[in-house]
């Protein structure tokens, strides 16, 4: 849990930083030059798709049963590990 939670909280300041250059670029564009309205919500989201598909790779990581210190665990026990 201690690393899920400290890859959460890595990626949730990634996103964060994403998100906030992407937003600090559409304004400044918009008020140095003429940013079209449809570039500027495809603009905003677009980054808010790439930041919810960074999120979703916290859910790609190994789940709780195929670490090793679980699967040695189930070994000594005599559990057979499945997947």
């Amino acid at each position: 849990m201690v690393t899920l939670s400290r890859r959460a909280t890595r990626v949730a300041k990634a996103n964060l930083v994403f998100a906030g250059a992407v937003i600090a670029g559409l304004v400044a564009w918009d008020l140095i030059g003429t940013l079209p309205l449809v570039l500027g919500v495809a603009g905003h989201e677009l980054s808010t798709v790439v930041v919810c598909l960074n999120g979703l790779r916290l859910l790609a990581g190994r789940s709780a049963s195929r670490t090793p210190e679980v699967a040695d665990r189930r070994a000594t026990r005599g559990e057979v590990a499945v997947g």
